[in-house]
């Protein structure tokens, strides 16, 4: 089993670095905490401590950080909101003259 397949699994304070990587990230986009962390079905009681132990894992492994990065490139795609186009947008056109 490669080391990515590993920490895929590894749980530190109850969550995966896959549940980390989700959290942090769609909390990042705006969405309420409480919100995410009952979609990802985590104990808000037990994020504070999980978040601490993930934070210093990923911090003193560059293993880690890639898995981490590439993670939250996963969320971002799952997280993509419809932006109007400019043009669309009355406010946004610059005025004549």
């Amino acid at each position: 089993m490669g080391v990515e397949a590993e920490a895929e699994r590894e749980t530190l304070g109850g969550i995966t670095l896959e549940q980390f990587a989700g959290v942090t990230g769609a909390h990042a986009e705006g969405i309420s905490l409480d919100e995410v962390l009952a979609q990802e079905q985590i104990d808000a009681g037990a994020w504070p401590a999980a978040k601490r132990l993930w934070t210093k894992a990923i911090a003193e492994s560059v293993s880690l950080q890639v898995q981490l990065h590439r993670a939250r490139r996963v969320v971002q795609d799952c997280l993509v909101r419809a932006i109007r186009p400019l043009q669309e947008d009355e406010g946004s056109a610059a005025p004549n003259g």
